[in-house]
């Protein structure tokens, strides 16, 4: 029984398949965003809400963002550092101690202190991107 579904999960055309409903997906959210910023309508843009989420302190998204675009635009192709199971045990970990030691408030007011004129969601981002690349990668079948 697993391994039938094993080998149904690892079909290469079920794989291609999703990779293009993927693709599907992400350029029809970036159309309805282009669509959505034309319209009268203020602030209610795709990008517009996920930016008023992460600036009411949910830090985290931009980490989780981080990890997801590690995970589907760099694949790996040699030895993992750690298991799957693992690495998402350690990618949550992390999400965990940035929402209980509210981080994002520590780095936002660490960059508004020190007049840094970068984007603080951009550390959270690349140190998800870290994560991600580290602990958190797809075996590399891409299309």
């Amino acid at each position: 029984m697993i391994k039938s579904i094993q080998q149904f999960l690892n079909n290469t055309q079920l794989i291609k398949r999703i990779q293009y409903f993927l693709i599907a997906m992400f350029v029809l959210l970036i159309a309805l965003d282009v669509y959505l910023a034309v319209d009268t309508i203020d602030n209610n843009t795709i990008s517009s809400i996920i930016k008023n989420n992460t600036d009411n302190g949910l830090f985290v998204l931009t980490y989780f963002w981080g990890a997801v675009a590690a995970n589907l635009f760099f694949t790996t192709r040699g030895v993992k550092l750690v298991s799957p199971t693992v690495g998402t045990i350690i990618l949550f970990s992390i999400a965990l101690i940035i929402i209980v030691f509210n981080l994002g408030k520590l780095v936002t007011d660490f960059m508004e202190d020190h007049y840094y004129g970068i984007y603080r969601y951009s550390i959270s981002m690349v140190f998800g991107i870290a994560v991600g690349l580290l602990f958190w990668r797809q075996e590399g079948k891409a299309v």
